[in-house]
């Protein structure tokens, strides 16, 4: 039963790293990019949503 655990908490663990890579990789908007492209860029990016689908 201890080792079910475990393993449950490293998989959560790589889960959430994964998600924070994915989203962190998404939100790199070109240099010198006004807020709206920023956010335009972010709210497009398939990364940013592949990490909120590994959080969600």
């Amino acid at each position: 039963m201890k080792s079910l655990a475990l393993a449950l908490a490293v998989f959560c663990v790589l889960l959430s790293s994964a998600a924070q890579i994915a989203m962190k990789r998404g939100m790199g908007a070109p240099a010198g990019a006004d807020v709206g492209t920023t956010y335009a860029h972010a709210l497009t990016s398939p990364m940013v949503w592949l990490g909120l689908v590994l959080y969600g």
